[in-house]
This record gives C-alpha cells, structure tokens and sequence, in this order.
C-alpha cells in the first residue's frame, strides 16, 4: 500500500506538534542542541538551519520538520526502565516515521542528517548492531547524493551558497568519523574519500556556521 505524499507531510507535521506543543518548547530544544551537541558534531548548519527555520510557515517542508525531531532524539534519554537500551517510544517513532520518509522520497540531506542523529543515538545508547545500519543508510544516501566527492566539485563553488556546500561536506565528515570511531565501520575505504578539515569555524563573510 502507498501513502501519498501529502499524508506524510501531514503525519510527520503531527508527530512533530505532539513533540513539541509549542514554539517556547521547540526554541528551548533548539539551543540546548545547539549548546550541547554543535560544538562537537556541527554538521547541521546553525546559521542556514535557523534561516530556513524562519520561513518554515509558508513552506511544508517535511524533512526540514523531522531533522528538528531527530535533533530532540539526540537530546533524550531512554526511561529508567530500558537502561542500557536505546528502544524509547520516541527512537522506535522516529525509525518508523524515517523509513517512511525515506521510502517515499528520494534522498534528501535533511533525511540524512536526520538518521545521522539517530545512529549518534543509537551509539551513545550501545546499540552497536543498530547503529551500523543507520551508519550503512547514511553513507549509501550521502553517495547518492554526492557528499562523498564534495571536495572534487570545485565549480559549483561560483554557483551555490558556500554555507550549504560546507554543511553537505561536514555532513559527510561526521558519517566518515562516526564510521571510524563508532565501533561499526560500514564502508570505510570509500568514506575515507576526499576528507578535510572538520571543525566549527566561520563562513566566508566571518558569520558562525
């Protein structure tokens, strides 16, 4: 049976109101993440997240709407009752509401950046076997999409925003790096490709990313 696009923009937009309620709770999550998990894993760009943010009302951007619930996953810890495990009622709806995306839609970084957070999740939860899947889906669609040869696509510097460019090359260090040092290693000679440097730094007219 097919879902229509439309539904799932309209279930995922759901999901994401009972997540959040209210936009105080969302901004609240927002700089925790951003305090908290930025400075060490900055792969989603601030300055073009909050750009995009605020035009998200005239826009039913999907993918945009389930990076920010993947954001809250990376934020929460599983009940005390399932210690040790990953499996929170919110890990097993975001995998569902994922692979439903994904199925639905061809590969997009938003989607990627979103099971990025969630093999983070699944890493700092010790589910190794679940992590090394994510990790699989994320660099087979980072390839689709072309991440894995950013340093290779020089003239599309003259053509498009170097903030993008840079949060596409940065999300592919973090597959490449969670790859290396997540105890998973999925394809690790191809990630290897065309790495340089990784860190919080500036754009070109001394902005933050």
């Amino acid at each position: 049976m097919r879902i229509e696009p439309n539904s799932i923009t309209s279930t995922i937009q759901d999901y994401a109101t009972t997540l959040f309620g209210s936009a105080q709770r969302l901004d609240a999550m927002l700089l925790e993440y951003f305090s908290r998990v930025h400075p060490w894993m900055p792969f989603v760009s601030r300055q073009r997240f909050y750009e995009r943010l605020s035009g998200l009302s005239s826009t039913s951007d999907h993918s945009f709407v389930f990076l920010t619930c993947g954001m809250h996953l990376i934020l929460s810890v599983p009940p005390r009752v399932e210690v040790g495990s990953a499996r929170s009622t919110n890990y097993m709806e975001i995998k569902r509401l994922l692979a439903l995306a994904e199925s639905q839609s061809p590969p997009v970084i938003d989607l990627v950046q979103c099971r990025l957070l969630v093999a983070l999740y699944e890493i700092n939860h010790g589910a190794t076997d679940e992590a090394y899947l994510s990790l699989g889906r994320c660099a087979k669609a980072g390839i689709v999409l072309g991440l894995d040869h950013m340093q290779r696509r020089k003239d599309d510097f003259q053509h498009r925003l170097w903030v993008q460019m840079e949060e596409e090359r940065r999300t592919w260090w973090a597959i490449t790096i969670l790859d290396r040092c997540g105890d998973c290693p999925v394809t690790y000679r191809r990630l290897a490709n065309g790495v340089q440097g990784f860190c919080d730094c500036n754009d070109p007219t001394g902005r933050p990313l």
